[in-house]
């Protein structure tokens, strides 16, 4: 069934039972359910009208919230214990991360928003085929997390991701 149809379906449903079932709300949840359906077809598709490469899968969604709150939290408790302690122990220096091809169009913007959540991370730059972002902490510890937030960012969009790091060429001599 499209999807489309799955929302025009599901959305009044959905609206009813957190208006506790009162239909005179349905009038303005109306107005809003046709923006959000507008929205989906308009975010689903390119600008030529064809559909996107790639989409978020639904149902993966609440996997990558609990990912992306794990790593806010980290992040917090990262910044503060830097704060409070006496001793900044900072080793900034600029990582570069070959991105998958796979991964090019949207994916590749929700993996760059991510990644400046990661503790002591920023993304810095983008080409075609790397990133280069900035670190606060050991080189090895970000590639480590920049491999598990590309595979988390892979999974939310139902991309194949690699049994391991040495089928992504993520050997020390690459950078």
């Amino acid at each position: 069934m499209n999807k489309t149809i799955v929302l025009l379906i599901a959305a009044p449903i959905f609206w009813l039972i957190l208006s506790d079932l009162d239909f005179a709300s349905l009038s303005v949840g109306t107005v809003f359910i046709g923006l959000s359906v507008f929205a989906l077809h308009y975010l689903s598709t390119d600008i030529q009208g064809n559909k996107a490469a790639y989409q978020i899968q639904p149902l993966r969604i609440p996997h990558f919230t609990v990912y992306f709150l794990h790593q806010s939290i980290l992040g917090g408790l990262d910044i503060s214990k830097r704060a409070l302690s006496a001793n900044l122990s900072l080793s900034p220096e600029l990582v570069r991360y070959p991105i998958r091809k796979e991964l090019e169009g949207s994916p590749t913007s929700v993996l760059l928003t991510i990644i400046s959540l990661m503790p002591g991370s920023l993304s810095v730059l983008r080409d075609s085929k790397e990133l280069v972002v900035h670190t606060l902490t050991a080189p090895e510890q970000t590639r480590t997390d920049l491999l598990n937030c590309e595979n988390q960012v892979a999974k939310l969009f139902n991309i194949a991701v690699p049994a391991n790091t040495q089928s992504r060429g993520l050997d020390d001599e690459d950078y």
